[in-house]
């Protein structure tokens, strides 16, 4: 499939943020770790490498472009369908959806089997999980090209295309609900948990995970998009919402909070591998940097009888 991005997706911006401010950024977050964590021993190797980083910024390999182009929502998923999802079919392509769903999938399996909703689907990752464990899934996304994948994957399932803030559903069709690293892309948070909520059963259950606001909130995560010729973009997020306004939306829909699970990264699955030209490792910055930091927010919701 071939995508045409319009020029309005990207608002011109300019080359400014480097691979060389990106290190220089996980060693400062490092040294503030180390340096909390009164680890001494650590501080000099971090000072060090940040030296050399900001004596070298306009240099290779410092200077290489991260500003990638910014495309919106709609057209980042339209782009992303194509590779999504890879030839050996796997569940999750990527670290980050890995990791989603080692929370998410222990879940799913206590979930009575009855009708479910894959919200916000994508390629169907959740709904063929689902479909696995016996549901009878529906599956309701924004993007036509990522249903036409979920289709082909899950063919047992139904697919809609559809808003999460108007879902095209009778109340309470459904007894539960999963909607996966989705709810970060919504504007009004508080009526797409309305909606949710609306067509959720009584005494039914949802599992809603979400980029963690440390990760859109302090580090300035981005969900990265390649399309098939292998370039990159970066996506916009509204601003993140942190957890007492999640709180809010899902108690004054009528939803009770059963579980809120963040999970942190390890060092393995950082699986960070950086080398400065001088030879100067980055591991150990990655990881006092980023490792046991929360990586998603996953909160199982149930609807009142």
């Amino acid at each position: 499939m071939s995508t045409t991005v319009s020029a309005s997706d990207d608002p011109g911006r300019g080359s400014y943020y480097s691979d060389g401010h990106f290190l220089l950024g996980i060693v400062g977050l490092a040294l503030l770790r180390d340096g909390g964590r009164w680890r001494p021993e650590k501080l000099a190797t971090h000072v060090a490498a940040a030296q050399r980083i900001l004596d070298n910024l306009g240099v290779s390999p410092y200077d290489g472009n991260r500003d990638h182009p910014l495309l919106q929502i709609d057209s980042a998923y339209e782009v992303w369908s194509e590779t999504y999802d890879d030839a050996e079919g796997r569940l999750d392509r990527g670290l980050y959806q890995a990791f989603e769903g080692a929370t998410v999938r222990p879940l799913i399996d206590r979930l009575p089997r009855g009708r479910a909703l894959d919200l916000a689907c994508g390629t169907g990752r959740h709904a063929w999980y689902l479909c696995e464990a016996g549901h009878a899934v529906t599956g309701l996304d924004a993007s036509a090209p990522m249903l036409s994948r979920a289709r082909s994957k899950v063919p047992n399932a139904d697919f809609i295309q559809g808003d999460m803030t108007a879902l095209p559903f009778d109340d309470e069709s459904f007894d539960s609900i999963v909607c996966g690293l989705a709810l970060n892309h919504v504007s009004d948070l508080r009526q797409a948990c309305i909606e949710l909520a609306r067509v959720l059963a009584p005494a039914g259950r949802a599992i809603i995970s979400i980029p963690h606001p440390y990760m859109l909130g302090v580090l300035y995560w981005r969900t990265p998009v390649v399309d098939a010729d292998g370039k990159r973009w970066s996506t916009p997020e509204v601003e993140p919402n942190w957890h007492g306004a999640y709180i809010e939306a899902f108690v004054s829909s009528g939803l009770t909070v059963r579980k809120c699970l963040e999970p942190g990264f390890s060092a393995a699955e950082l699986g960070v591998s950086v080398t400065l030209d001088d030879g100067t490792s980055l591991v150990d910055s990655f990881e006092a940097a980023l490792a046991g930091q929360p990586g998603v927010i996953v909160w199982l919701l149930e609807k009142a009888q």
